[in-house]
């Protein structure tokens, strides 16, 4: 049940100029539902992509939440797993 749950935080990845930019300092940003945690969001994003999670931002804003998830260094999250 829990595992479900956290499938549902993360909407998908949030592909703009801006975040490609932030790909190359290990940063990488996905769309969230809004009522979604930095908990959950960093539970998320480990059990999904295996990978260790050093912070966690958010942004509101009408179109929906951002995430800004920092990844430990020397980690990437490859896309063509998932």
């Amino acid at each position: 049940m829990i595992n479900n749950a956290l499938y549902k935080v993360l909407q998908r990845p949030h592909i703009t100029e801006k975040s490609s930019m932030a790909a190359a300092n290990n940063t990488f940003v996905f769309m969230v539902r809004k009522n979604a945690t930095k908990t959950q969001i960093t539970a998320a994003v480990k059990m999904i992509f295996k990978v260790d999670v050093v912070k966690v931002t958010t942004s509101n804003s009408v179109r929906g939440k951002k995430a800004f998830v920092t990844l430990a260094t020397g980690q990437e999250i490859n896309w063509d797993d998932k």
